[in-house]
Order: C-alpha cells, then sequence, then structure tokens
C-alpha cells in the first residue's frame, strides 16, 4: 500500500494536508491554468485529465462543517484508516441494520423503506434544535465484521464500529462526535450523554384551512343555502384546530361514508371535559348541537359536510393519525393538542 504523506503549507502532491488556512494551491500549474480560464468569459476552461486539484481535506484544531473538532494526531489516524478502507474496497462509513427505524416527516419507517430526498427529523449540534433535512444519499451494502450493541435505559442501538454519534456534556452543550468503537472502548466517555431529544421550534400558523367542496362532492340535492356555504373554505383558528383534533382522535367519530348525513360526533362524559369541548366549539364559532344519553354521556354533533369529508380520511379507532399540517406547528401549539 502506498504511504501516507503529509503535504506540508505551499508543498503541492498526493497526500495529506493538515494546516490551519489551506487554500488551494496556485503554484500547481494546472491548478493555475484551471483558475485563470474560469475569469475570462467566453474563453473555454482548461480542465486537466485527470481532473485533481490539490486543495485542503480536512484541518485540525477548528470546527469543521460537520460540527467535528479534530486534534491533529487523531485526524492523521483517522485518515489513515480510512486510506485501508479505500483500499480494501469498504469505504461505506457508518450504518445501522436495515431493520432500524427512523423518524421521517411522514412517521417512523424502517431504514430499508425511506427513499432518496425524503425528508427525515434531525439534530442540529450547534444550535441543539430539531430540525426536517431531506435524505442527500443511500447507501446499501453487505457489512462484513462484527456489529456493536449500544445499549442502556436510553438507546438500544446496534450498529457497525464507524457509526458515529454526537455526545452532550452535563451542561447539555455538544463535544464532539465519536464512533460506536470509541464509546465501547474509551471509559473516558462515561460522563457524557448521545441526546434523545432537541429544541423544535417548528411554525406558528394563524389558521388552518379546510378547502370547499366541489359541486359534485355536494351532490344535485343540496339545498342553496348549503351549496354557498360549503362553496367557501372552512378557516379555523390554529389553536382551536389543535384543541378540536386532540379531542376529536380520542373521543371522536364520523357519519359512515357515503350515507346521507355528514355528522362529526365527539362523545365526552367526564364534566370537566365537557366543559373544555363546549368552550373550544363557542370559540370557533361553528353551529353545534348537544345529545346527553342515559349515563351521563354527552355528545356534541357537528354538522358540516367540509369537516366531515376531512376527519374520513383519519379513519376510526386505531387507524387515526396525527395531521402533517399540525405536527409542524410550535410546541405551544402542540401543547393545545396533547391537553
Amino acid at each position: 500500500m502506498e504511504k501516507l504523506v503529509e503535504i506540508k503549507k505551499g508543498q503541492t502532491g498526493r497526500g495529506i494536508l493538515i494546516e490551519h488556512d489551506g487554500y488551494i494551491s496556485m503554484e500547481n500549474d494546472d491548478n493555475k491554468k484551471l483558475f485563470e480560464s474560469t475569469k475570462e468569459s467566453g474563453k473555454e476552461w482548461f480542465v486537466p485529465n485527470p481532473f485533481i486539484v490539490s486543495a485542503v481535506f480536512q484541518k485540525f484544531g477548528i470546527e469543521n462543517a460537520n460540527g467535528r473538532i479534530y486534534p491533529e494526531e487523531t485526524l492523521k489516524r483517522e485518515v489513515e484508516k480510512y486510506q485501508v478502507k479505500i483500499k480494501e474496497r469498504r469505504a461505506y462509513g457508518e450504518c445501522y441494520r436495515p431493520e432500524a427505524m427512523i423518524l421521517t416527516e411522514s412517521g417512523w419507517k424502517r431504514l430499508d423503506e425511506v427513499e432518496q430526498y425524503e425528508n427525515i427529523v434531525t439534530l442540529n449540534t450547534q444550535t441543539n434544535e430539531i430540525e426536517i433535512k431531506p435524505i442527500k444519499n443511500i447507501v446499501r451494502y453487505h457489512h462484513k465484521g462484527n456489529l456493536i450493541n449500544i445499549k442502556n435505559r436510553y438507546i438500544n442501538d446496534l450498529v457497525t464500529p464507524d457509526h458515529g454519534y454526537p455526545i452532550y456534556d452535563r451542561n447539555y452543550k455538544f463535544r464532539k462526535f465519536v464512533t460506536a468503537e470509541e464509546i465501547l472502548n474509551n471509559d473516558n466517555l462515561s460522563h457524557f450523554y448521545i441526546p434523545k431529544t432537541g429544541n423544535w421550534i417548528g411554525r406558528d400558523d394563524e389558521y388552518f384551512t379546510i378547502p370547499a367542496l366541489k359541486p359534485e362532492e355536494m351532490g344535485k340535492r343540496i339545498k342553496h343555502e348549503l351549496f354557498e356555504k360549503y362553496s367557501k373554505d372552512l378557516v379555523i383558528p390554529m389553536k382551536t384546530f389543535a384543541k378540536f383534533m386532540g379531542i376529536y382522535l380520542s373521543e371522536g367519530s364520523h357519519s359512515k361514508v357515503g350515507s346521507k348525513s355528514h355528522k362529526v360526533n365527539i362523545h365526552q362524559k367526564k364534566e370537566e371535559v365537557c366543559i373544555e369541548i363546549q368552550k373550544m366549539l363557542e370559540e370557533w364559532g361553528i353551529d353545534f348541537t348537544v345529545n346527553e344519553k342515559s349515563g351521563g354521556v354527552k355528545t356534541y354533533v357537528i354538522s358540516d359536510m367540509r369537516l366531515c369529508n376531512y376527519v374520513q380520511q383519519f379513519g376510526l379507532c386505531y387507524d387515526k393519525f396525527v395531521p402533517f399540517e399540525l405536527k409542524q406547528q410550535s410546541k405551544e401549539t402542540l401543547r393545545l393538542f396533547y391537553d
């Protein structure tokens, strides 16, 4: 195997450049010609073959784009290890098993079910904020070798030895990235932890809109006043919508699909909860009625074709799910939903 050579500042060649203030060297003739050709519009670019640019690969002692800070000896060691993997055609990086679960924008999925450019939930280690980011690339391969089980009462991962984890100190501050192998073999990491949560900002929409119905959705026999009503969007204050969905997903039902009735029902027996439901519906300003059955169970009935058509997508009982638009809202709005 070719020996790894360190390239000093001002030098060019094939190897690793370790310095604080890296740059693309203009002392290299190919680099110089390429740079000069890009400055003159209309002139054909000079592109060397093979296309090699002498530039910084990694720098020690400062934070890189991934939020990692490598000391000089660590950087050299890791690059040398990666060179071996390239030679052995196993430089694939860090991995989970295909059945591992990942949180996407639409919910939990197995890793082998996600697709490129699908949005997933990530953690920004600089701000500690939860962010939605697209998957840029997916690598699938057969791993040869042992896996490492990172397990405690908060986490249970089975990963390749090179899988990276962000670690935080007791002051909830990000310190660095470490591999699963380093966690296994380094007792000095016992005072750090792998984060399982982050700060969700979310959107702060003022309203949620259920679209107006099309004439074919309303049918031919609908009354004129209802036709005019349902031809307009149903606009709901977002905080009221959060409260409604919270109670509907737990205690709600709707008329059967295809029936002449278009009712949305909320059932409740506890008096303190009934008071909150009544208050929410009055704040909303939507027409409703209350039916009380024996045993003290109250049913709040909303007769609105737009709302009934909308909630049908959430199914019944265990099929129900949280609407995507609601999951994007701020913590304050989400608390209204959960409460």
